[in-house]
């Protein structure tokens, strides 16, 4: 700081506390003073004029203004122009450069230094003392009556108890004396710009201000009006000194004798009151509305007032009533800040201005985006309560005129129609009225135009429904004469919650709209539902918002609400085969076993656009409400695409002919789909595997449905159906093509006729039909192979006592009626006979004969890889999981084939068909285990899945292992059973858990001279089980089990007998388990 900035500051604070110090003495003399008229002045005087010369030196005014010099003989006059106004000069001079002063920084742990000239409680009361004593003297003897208070009634009601001690109560009578008329005027002036001017500083603001506005408005406006060319009114005070709500309570009080006060009093409020209500409706309101108990009247009262208080002219009133409109609609975004009991004060205000603005500055005033959160909440609150004397048509007509070519204030309106609990009846009736007549207007006037303009209409409806970040704001709800500010901000971070919301606008939109029998209408729905369906099953990070949420809450409703019928109606031919490729396309992800479920691409680039700058406006949810994901349920889309394949397969059936080239077209391309839901086995303990082997059933049949439409079925020789013999020999024929078609033709044939199958049929009939399926499984083409293991499937479903005994018998032992299998087609019978276990179709009775025949069949023609044949095999699986490496290969697309390539299993080698095999015994061990009810097996399998993991090398007989071990202990844990427990406690379940050990950490890669190659599946196969047996562990307590069973065979004399004989060879204790550290 400058060294001529420290002087003055250190002046101004000489020359407040000189000035303060004078008032207390004046203060102190008038104390003791019976009457004004003997008091004496001349010594204050000379002081007040050093002070006051001190104070203009330091705006640089040296001179010294002779005009001080008081001459007159009145002791009031001496007092108020010779002692206070010059004292409060000074102090406004004084404080005026301390004001300026920047705070000293903060020290930490240092007391902050105090202000510049801070004056002390005692000082502020004597500044407001003589405030008070200067108003008094100078300002209520000139103002005509019924201004302000008089005098005496001013003393009794109105002056605080903080000055009432300070001076005798008749000295302040004795102020109100007649004054001169000829310098009223002056005197006003003068003593209102003093005191103005001080109680203006930050200093004496907050104290003074709000007391002595009203006084000095009184003073200025009377001399105003006497004198209109002496004063320039109030532009200084009017700007920015006096907050707008204490200038609104500064002209009720003027206006406190209503028609008593002075004409020119009331007419120059009521100018100043309508520059005030452009400036700030609510300071009006608060102050001249909301206490009045009828607060629709006292709003029509302000209103007409408005009105007829409107400048003339056609460019100064339009820029009036806009004015007004605006902060109308300014108004109604910040009624939260009010008290309940006086908001509906503020509704009816608005109504009773917004019915004086004429409509053409409606129109040419009010520009909004109709789709804004904050509009909506202006208008719902506008809505919640209409006078009775208001018409609601008039906002709503101008609304309606309003809305032009684009229907994004349709959004706006539906919004409004569903908040019925919080909208005014009849505005709702209305609003619902006109939205029928918009859409059906829109929908006509969309027929001559583009397509993308239909579809923007559509999302226009998808915006209106989703949640915003509105819906957590604040908004009006008046019900049953109780009013009640609701946030939203708690309740809608709840999933729950923003479900109910958007539920009560779809059904809006559903009873308003959508039940139509209007052709346009019903073609609005099926586009409607065509959306839904795309953004339920779409992926794409765009629609991760508020828009997910609403196809979760409105395809349920518009499936109940509405008939199928317009839900499926398209303008396309093809519309419904789209919607099933949506499906399958979704579905897709979930069988490659990917945890995000959904296409990547359904919108198309219209409506991925339309979404994005939705989304870009920020129309999606709001970044608080942001977290909870929506995500779709597996078992939903599984059932979904279940019920999906029936119909396509009722389609295919029922419809042999060929249908449209764009129908044709669309049917194929189902076929890549579908032959993937047909090739993916589910896991066994997946809580969608019965699901899944469902729709791999049907979506095998209906490959080879597609597969065949393009071959011409023969020509009948009669309209009857064919003999079995010649069924046979057709069906021989088709398999024996060279064609895939054909032979997929051969095996729909074999499918139909295994639903023609029962107890009664022949049984040569059915082996005929058996042999010929079993033969097709050797097909090389997957989707007759696949339907063909379906079909045998199917077979097991309607004739079990013969299928499933013949299914287990030819997968152990690897013959059919006398005829040797191949190693490939027994792999396939045990995949059939897997797909029956898991569809539990009467396999209840076979459990032990399959058993049997799978722990004790013989694999025949076994060959061992050796290892060099099974790093070679390790090499090309790795290269067909990674692909083919080309730079050129765009890097999402070349991830995206590596996914699927992984999920489908990789291929199997000439050389590994008799591992399958064997691998396949164990899977359908693994199968049968979770439906058997016995514990006697569990010695056998428990062996079984020892051995395959702990001696074997084979990568599928290892891996067929550990996934026998978990469902074992996945088993064990959901009975709880602890018989069984105990029994594979007995069975060495230590030597297991030591297999399994060594397995996942691949210290068996090298064991008994027999070296292995490292299987990711194998391990996290074993990793499953290990974590299920500790479940299992803390769940039965195997320890203690494991402790009593050792009891048991401690006692048993044949046991300890072997012991003793045992321990008399060399071959060590552990001899096929090493121990593990």
């Amino acid at each position: 700081m400058k060294v001529d900035d420290i002087h003055s500051i250190k002046d101004a604070e000489d020359v407040a506390q000189k000035a303060v110090a004078i008032i207390t003495q004046c203060l102190d003399e008038l104390r003791d003073t019976e009457v004004l008229t003997a008091f004496r002045t001349e010594h204050l005087l000379l002081q007040v004029a050093d002070v006051l010369q001190q104070a203009r030196a330091l705006h640089g005014d040296s001179t010294n203004d002779e005009g001080q010099t008081i001459v007159s003989d009145s002791v009031r006059e001496i007092i108020v122009f010779g002692i206070f106004v010059p004292l409060f000069e000074a102090l406004t001079c004084a404080y005026q450069v301390l004001d300026r002063v920047p705070e000293p920084p903060v020290i930490k742990g240092a007391k902050p230094k105090p202000p510049p000239g801070i004056l002390s409680l005692r000082n502020y009361t004597d500044v407001a003392c003589a405030t008070e004593f200067a108003v008094i003297l100078g300002i209520l003897p000139h103002l005509e009556p019924n201004v302000l208070l008089a005098l005496p009634d001013r003393l009794r009601y109105s002056l605080p108890k903080s000055l009432a001690g300070r001076l005798p109560r008749r000295l302040l009578l004795q102020s109100n004396v007649v004054v001169e008329l000829d310098s009223r005027v002056t005197e006003l002036d003068a003593v209102a710009r003093a005191i103005g001017n001080m109680i203006s500083l930050d200093r004496f603001q907050p104290m003074l201000l709000p007391r002595h506005v009203a006084d000095l408005y009184a003073a200025l406006l009377q001399a105003n009006h006497e004198s209109p060319t002496t004063t320039r009114g109030l532009p200084w005070l009017f700007q920015s000194t006096v907050p707008t709500l204490l200038q609104a309570k500064t002209f009720q009080t003027l206006l406190l004798f209503g028609t008593k006060g002075p004409l020119w009093l009331r007419q120059a409020v009521s100018i100043y009151l309508t520059d005030l209500a452009v400036q700030d409706l609510s300071a009006i309101v608060q102050v001249f509305v909301m206490p009045d108990i009828n607060s629709s009247a006292a709003g029509i009262r302000l209103a007409k007032t408005l009105q007829v208080s409107r400048r003339k002219g056609d460019d100064e009133e339009f820029h009036y009533f806009s004015s007004l409109l605006h902060q109308c609609f300014s108004f109604l975004s910040h009624l939260e800040n009010q008290e309940a009991s006086k908001v509906q004060s503020v509704v009816h205000t608005v109504w009773a201005i917004l019915d004086i603005i004429p409509m053409d500055c409606w129109r040419k005033s009010l520009n909004f985006d109709a789709t804004s959160p904050l509009v909506l909440s202006q208008f719902l609150n506008l809505f919640s309560s209409a006078p009775p004397l208001s018409d609601a048509r008039r906002v709503i007509e101008w609304l309606w005129e309003s809305t032009g070519e684009e229907p994004s204030i349709w959004c706006l309106w539906w919004r409004l129609a569903a908040h019925s609990d919080v909208l005014h009846v009849p505005v709702v009736e209305k609003v619902k009225q006109l939205l029928r007549l918009l859409t059906v207007t829109w929908l006509e006037h969309t027929k001559k135009d583009t397509m993308l303009r239909h579809h923007r209409l559509v999302f226009h409806l998808l915006q209106a429904l989703a949640p915003t970040s509105w819906d957590e704001s604040k908004y009006l709800h008046i019900d049953h004469q109780s009013i009640l500010i609701e946030n939203r901000q708690s309740t809608l971070a709840d999933p729950s919650e923003m479900a109910r919301l958007v539920e009560k606008r779809t059904l809006v939109v559903i009873h308003t709209v959508l039940k139509s029998d209007d052709e346009e209408v019903r073609l609005l729905a099926s586009h409607f539902f065509v959306l839904m369906l795309k953004l339920y099953l779409s992926s794409e990070g765009l629609v991760k918002s508020s828009f997910r949420l609403v196809p979760l809450v409105a395809l349920p409703l518009l499936c109940e609400q509405l008939s199928l019928e317009p839900l499926l109606t398209s303008n396309d031919k093809n519309g419904i085969f789209e919607m099933m490729k949506c499906v399958f396309d979704c579905m897709v992800k979930h069988f490659k076993g990917e945890e995000e479920i959904g296409a990547d691409s359904l919108l198309s680039f219209d409506e991925e656009r339309l979404i994005k700058d939705m989304t870009r406006l920020g129309l999606g949810l709001s970044q608080s409400i942001q977290e909870p994901v929506f995500e779709s349920s597996p078992e939903t889309l599984l059932s979904v695409g279940s019920l999906l394949l029936g119909m396509l397969i009722s389609i295919l059936e029922l419809g042999a002919q060929e249908r449209s080239s764009a129908d044709e077209e669309v049917l194929q391309s189902f076929i890549g789909p579908l032959e993937t839901f047909a090739r993916v086995t589910a896991d066994s303990d997946d809580t969608s595997s019965s699901t899944k082997v469902e729709i791999g059933e049907m979506s095998s049949h209906a490959v080879a449905l597609l597969a065949s439409r393009k071959v011409l079925e023969p020509q009948q020789k009669s309209a009857t159906a064919l003999a079995f013999v010649d069924q046979v020999a057709q069906i021989e024929q088709d398999l024996k093509s060279s064609e895939p078609p054909i032979r997929a033709r051969g095996v729909i044939t074999l499918r139909h006729s295994a639903g023609a199958v029962d107890n009664s049929t022949d049984r040569t009939e059915i082996s005929t039909l058996l042999k010929l399926t079993v033969s097709a499984l050797a097909d090389k083409e997957s989707y007759v192979y696949l339907a063909a293991i379906y079909t045998l499937a199917a077979f097991a479903d309607v004739v079990p006592r013969i299928v499933i005994p013949m299914m287990g018998r030819a997968v152990a032992t690897g013959t059919l009626n006398d005829e040797s299998l191949s190693e490939e087609q027994r792999i396939k019978v045990a995949e059939a006979l897997i797909a029956v276990i898991r569809r539990k179709a009467a396999v209840d009775e076979y459990p032990p004969l399959l058993m049997e025949y799978m722990l004790w069949g013989s694999p025949s023609n076994r060959t061992t890889a050796t290892l060099s044949h099974a790093k070679t095999i390790q090499q090309q699986t790795h290269e067909y999981f990674i692909g083919p490496e080309d730079d050129e290969t765009e890097e999402g697309k070349s991830f995206e084939e590596q996914l699927i390539r992984l999920n489908t299993g990789g291929p199997l080698f000439e050389t590994e068909e008799s591992d399958t095999l064997r691998a396949s015994f164990l899977q359908v061990v693994a199968e049968l285990w979770g439906s058997i009810r016995s514990n006697a097996y569990i010695g056998s399998v428990m062996d079984a899945c020892r051995l395959s993991v702990s001696l074997d090398s084979a990568r599928p007989v290892r891996r067929a292992g550990a996934l026998l071990a978990r469902q074992m202990y996945s088993r064990l844990l959901e009975r709880g059973d602890l018989d069984e427990a105990r029994s594979m406690v007995a069975a060495n379940e230590e030597g297991l858990h030591a297999s399994l050990v060594r397995c996942y950490s691949l210290k068996d890669l090298k064991d008994l001279e027999s070296e292995r190659l490292y299987d990711p599946a194998t391990e996290a196969r074993c990793r499953e089980a290990l974590d299920l047996r500790q479940e299992a562990i803390e769940l039965l307590r195997m320890g203690n089990l494991a402790w009593s069973v050792q009891k048991q065979e401690d006692a048993n004399p044949i046991v300890h007998l072997l012991k003793e004989s045992n321990a008399t060879t060399k071959i060590p204790k552990n001899f096929l388990i090493k121990e593990i550290d």
